[in-house]
């Protein structure tokens, strides 16, 4: 008895997180692939590059891969700063965290990835910068989770 009720108990907790998660959509970006939720709305644009921004409930997170992707250098007053090594399907990255406190408005707190060496052109590197800001930490989060379904479309011989 106690064997099943600890079963049900476990299946009640996958579905409980399952149902928290929010839907999902891939979005084809040119270069990769995001899978961003369905609330959120897509800009894209950009003039020498694929760039663009989603924005959701409090959240903006915006992308750029070409030749001069922001490597994200932290911005002068920056606080709780984290910066660590990262692979983003199978390539090497870099992501950091920051808050930045703009007079008496609330905290902003930034999180981003850069992928140096996408691939090679004769132009030079393609790069890839994702980049979320937020005043609410769970956004963050939820965007942390965004980023880690980046997908690089496989490269086809002209």
């Amino acid at each position: 008895m106690l064997r099943h009720l600890g079963v049900v108990a476990a299946l009640s907790m996958m579905v409980a997180s399952c149902a928290a998660a929010p839907e999902r959509t891939r979005h084809d970006l040119g270069a990769f692939w995001i899978d961003a939720p369905a609330s959120w709305s897509l800009t894209s644009g950009g003039m020498d590059s694929a760039a663009g921004h989603f924005t959701g409930e409090r959240l903006r997170l915006d992308y750029d891969f070409g030749l001069y992707s922001d490597p994200l250098r932290l911005p002068q007053g920056a606080t709780d700063v984290g910066e660590r090594s990262v692979t983003v399907d199978g390539l090497p990255g870099r992501q950091v965290r920051y808050t930045l406190q703009r007079g008496a408005a609330e905290p902003m707190h930034y999180l981003g990835v850069h992928v140096p060496a996408v691939r090679a052109t004769s132009m030079g590197r393609l790069k890839l910068t994702v980049l979320a800001v937020s005043a609410d930490v769970e956004q963050i989060r939820q965007a942390e989770a965004v980023m880690a379904t980046i997908r690089f479309k496989p490269v086809t011989p002209p």
